[in-house]
């Protein structure tokens, strides 16, 4: 009788090891992967934004994500961490970037 119960004990151990495993992968969401073109928006010491190596204005930038959206693309982003204009300008360009709700990717080292 004894080793009945623990069949029981263990194979219950084992489901409820098995739904939590489970509930898990369902709630983890992936990032989706953009499959169009990828922008890379890099902000500058000098507090510039540049949009594919060309400089932007907020609202340039603004207006090329929404196409690069529609396109199903995505952002690599790059600040400068060199003083407090890029950190004022990066803030900016991240706040149009997220407003826009396109994938981004913070990269550590600028584009070339």
């Amino acid at each position: 009788m004894k080793a009945i119960f623990t069949i029981i004990v263990g194979v219950v151990l084992v489901l409820l090891v098995l739904s939590v495993i489970r509930r898990r992968n369902i709630n983890t969401r992936k990032p989706r992967t953009p499959r169009g073109p990828i922008a890379r928006v890099e902000v500058h010491g000098d507090g510039t934004v540049t949009l594919d190596g060309a400089e932007v204005s907020l609202d340039q930038l603004r207006v090329r994500l929404k196409k690069l959206k529609d396109a199903d693309g995505a952002v690599w982003y790059y600040r400068d961490r060199s003083g407090k204009v890029a950190e004022q300008a990066g803030e900016a360009a991240i706040k149009v970037i997220v407003g826009e709700r396109i994938p981004v990717r913070l990269m550590d080292e600028p584009a070339h």
